[in-house]
């Protein structure tokens, strides 16, 4: 006996059957355990995933305020807006009203929740994107005596006049004059949005679901993601600060509620705690019949197979010691599933392998083409140069005349122009956002002294950014590809926003828009083909880097997380978005020296 118990441990057969004994009971036993382990878990993990749904409805409401704010401000504090709304010459009204409502149109886009802006001066001149609610802002303006007196001391929220079922809601910023010849001239900039398109935003719950949230404003609850009861209306006021649980009137319910007493506005958001208990149960009842009924499936099938799984084990040994690399580079296929899995892992991994030292090849080949590029574009910097230590000189020489001479615009002038000269000479392959924006407003600063008063410059980037690395040069061509063409012909003033933010995964995120002359579709459809296909822009000057070029240098360095994007509108303005990944796929241009 003890023979025959020993012989049938060292077959393979004999093993496969004892493990699968041992795996059937010890299955058994975890899954016992791993229920009433996880009940209690779970319970825990209810609270602690409303702490993060708390989170995440204090960030968008404040993200989606701020955004209003932003928007209303940018409109409000537009020198063509405030022209248009504040001007008492008549001829100065009509050449503003356009670049305003462009203006305002194109400011519109930095909210998603934004459905209309208006603004009221004191004079009764008013501006606004869209017609959509044009008579309720009017009815909003008499209704509180604006029409008479826009001196407003703080932002506030406001209902559609009339209309208490409404989910739409305008919020009133005061907005003052800061042109030095409009003194005292005040106005108001209202943002409309619509309360149920916010509470989705911020809202995981449905129309259906047992769960509820609801936006209060002055503590009344204006919008919901569903009728409430008035149960439910009634538990609203005790639900504590932050996330926690409450009973009322006999029902235990797991809640949060999120408070931002500067604007007024709270949060709320419940569910009975039985529902969620309910769910947890059900979902480990089905993983308990389900794992049962795949314990005795694999119980089965493995038993089938231990009788003709030796022989394709044995097929599959004598072909790996007997693969020649040189001759072959795969292994014949075996009839059982589990086994034929096993040799297409083998097959697969040789073909990986083949990817791999391809792949390896490739890399060193952009990373080889990554010098050649970079050793060309320094050879060409340096038949560029004319003696550029006495071309220095010379500005210096040229700019302390200048100064001497009281002639401040031309000194300005030729300090811009020798740091552009230093940085387009001097400048490392990789710089920062902030080195890149420097280069940019001393190309602006050349602009406005030999066109006065044609162009303008607004940059908006946050302390974070400004480290950031991405290549030299990239910037500047982008601005002054938008005064080459987009301004061509315009009789209005050119106005460039530079916009500089983090985005998703880490990534940075830079839009040049302008409000030039703007592009067909069948025009912009063109460009991004051009960009695609690796075609050189017709217009391309020797001196010129374009956007072709910025395109290729910034793909073989940051790889495919790199991208452009284009939006425009003919007549009216460009966009160009640059998304950069927050490390270069070439490891060489890391921690460049």
């Amino acid at each position: 006996m003890p023979h025959k118990l020993r012989k049938t441990w060292h077959s393979l057969s004999g093993r496969l059957m004892v493990c699968l004994l041992v795996a059937v009971a010890g299955m058994t036993a975890v899954t016992l355990q791993a229920f009433f382990g996880s009940w209690q878990d779970s319970r825990n993990r209810i609270y602690e995933d409303f702490a993060v749904v708390g989170d995440k409805m204090r960030s968008e409401l404040s993200l989606t305020f701020t955004g209003f704010e932003n928007v209303a401000s940018l409109v409000g504090y537009s020198s063509a807006v405030q022209r248009y709304l504040l001007s008492t010459d008549p001829e100065l009204v009509i050449q503003s009203h356009s670049p305003a409502a462009n203006y305002l149109e194109t400011a519109m886009r930095l909210s998603d929740s934004c459905r209309n802006v208006f603004l009221y001066a004191h004079n009764g001149r008013h501006l606004y994107a869209n017609t959509s609610c044009l008579e309720s802002f009017r009815q909003l303006l008499a209704s509180r005596k604006f029409d008479q007196d826009v001196t407003i001391s703080r932002p506030f929220f406001a209902r559609i006049p009339g209309d208490k079922n409404s989910s739409l809601m305008f919020y009133c910023v005061p907005i003052f004059s800061v042109e030095h010849f409009y003194p005292q001239n005040r106005m108001i900039a209202a943002i409309l949005f619509d309360m149920d398109e916010l509470l989705e935003r911020v809202s995981t719950s449905g129309p259906d679901s047992p769960d509820a949230a609801a936006l209060l404003y002055d503590g009344s609850p204006v919008s919901s993601t569903r009728p409430l009861s008035d149960h439910e209306r009634a538990l609203i006021p005790s639900i504590p600060q932050e996330q926690g649980g409450v009973n009322f009137q006999g029902k235990r319910y797991v809640t949060t509620r999120i408070t931002m007493p500067e604007r007024y506005w709270e949060c709320v958001y419940f569910i009975p705690e039985r529902e969620l208990t309910g769910r947890v149960i059900r979902s480990m009842n089905q993983g308990i019949i389900v794992m049962g009924i795949g314990i005795l499936l694999v119980s089965v099938f493995l038993t089938l197979l231990i009788h003709s799984i030796n022989q394709s084990i044995s097929q599959i040994a004598r072909d790996m010691d007997a693969l020649d690399y040189a001759a072959t580079d795969h292994i014949r296929s075996p009839q059982l599933t589990e086994l034929k899995t096993i040799a297409h892992a083998v097959n697969l991994m040789l073909d990986r392998l083949r990817e791999v030292f391809q792949r390896e090849q490739q890399t060193q080949k952009k990373l080889y083409e990554a010098r050649q590029s970079q050793s060309r574009a320094k050879m060409m910097s340096y038949r560029s140069q004319i003696n550029p230590h006495f071309l220095f000189n010379t500005l210096e020489c040229m700019r302390s005349q200048a100064h001497n001479s009281g002639a401040g615009d031309i000194e300005a002038i030729i300090s811009s122009m020798a740091r552009m000269f230093r940085y387009s000479l001097y400048s490392k392959t990789m710089a920062t956002l902030a080195e890149e924006l420097a280069h940019v407003r001393n190309y602006f600063n050349v602009m406005k002294t030999r066109y006065p008063g044609q162009y303008r410059l607004r940059i908006s980037a946050g302390a974070e950014v400004m480290e950031f690395q991405m290549l030299s040069m990239v910037i500047q061509p982008i601005a002054e590809n938008s005064i080459s063409h987009g301004f061509l012909g315009l009789e209005r003033v050119g106005q460039i926003l530079i916009k500089a933010f983090k985005g998703e995964r880490g990534c940075l995120v830079i839009q040049v828009a302008d409000n030039g002359a703007g592009m067909t579709p069948g025009e912009l459809e063109a460009l991004e083909i051009r960009m695609r296909q690796g075609m050189d822009e017709a217009q391309e000057g020797r001196s010129s880097i374009g956007l072709h070029n910025i395109y290729q240098r910034m793909k073989l360095v940051f790889g495919d997380h790199f991208h452009i994007r284009f939006r425009s509108r003919e007549g009216m303005y460009t966009v160009v978005e640059l998304i950069i990944p927050e490390r270069p796929a070439l490891e060489a241009f890391e921690n460049e020296e």
